[in-house]
């Protein structure tokens, strides 16, 4: 899945609006700009707040004509933070919204509801922006779901493996831990690689790290722990 808002990617979307024919105008301008429309149409705002809280919307127009909104909307960017709410001001509307209003109250911005070419590249913007978080989250999933992979395979691994970091441990199994004889890992992560062995072995893990950095596809070394070289 790509940041941008695919073509084909269907919008549900939600007109806060009493007129269907007005609705309906406003869905044909996005359609004309592009963007593919699942529409529903409501000026109940009971109902709005279940839809957008439900996760049912991706992107809601609504109009300043509906009473209740100063209270209403708070609370619907409260429980559904990520949903953009773009208000169709009309000139004949009881309330008339400043823009820090509108900010403090949880809408995205306030469009003019006769600007339709406005509203679709508004529209357009923050479609691109839910598909941005939709993918952040993917991959933020996925890579959760590969460190717990790799946990289990270090638990459950046979062979000593650690993760070294500029010398220093930041995460081994079991098997590592015995090796080096440690019970907790949070002594060895106090603990540089170069102090675990012998200075001999030592001078040629410096080595065998350095032809790595000059090319060396892996390497493989002979070692003897510190502990060894004092109680030998």
């Amino acid at each position: 899945m790509s940041a941008q808002q695919p073509q084909h990617v269907i919008t549900r979307l939600l007109i806060a609006e009493k007129s269907e024919n007005a609705a309906h105008t406003l869905d044909s301008t996005l359609r004309d700009a592009g963007v593919a429309t699942k529409l529903t149409i409501s000026d109940d705002l009971t109902h709005i707040a279940q839809l957008i809280t439900g996760g049912e919307i991706d992107i809601a127009l609504i109009t300043d004509k509906l009473s209740g909104l100063d209270n209403f909307l708070p609370r619907i960017k409260e429980h559904a933070p990520h949903v953009p709410l773009l208000l169709l001001t009309n000139s004949d509307a009881d309330v008339v919204w400043s823009p820090s209003d509108a900010l403090r109250a949880g809408l995205t911005e306030i469009v003019p509801v006769d600007q339709r070419d406005y509203i679709a590249l508004v529209v357009q913007r923050e479609l691109q922006h839910v598909c941005r978080r939709q993918y952040t989250s993917q991959l933020r999933h996925a890579l959760t779901e590969a460190e717990q992979r790799c946990q289990l395979l270090l638990q459950e691994s046979h062979v000593a493996i650690a993760y070294v970091h500029e010398g220093m441990h930041i995460h081994a199994n079991e098997r590592y831990l015995d090796l080096f004889g440690y019970t907790e890992l949070d002594d060895l992560c106090g603990a540089s690689l170069v102090d675990l062995l012998s200075t001999e072995c030592a001078d040629g893990l410096k080595h065998a790290l350095k032809e790595l950095r000059n090319g060396a596809d892996d390497i493989s070394i002979k070692f003897t722990s510190a502990d060894e070289e004092r109680t030998g």
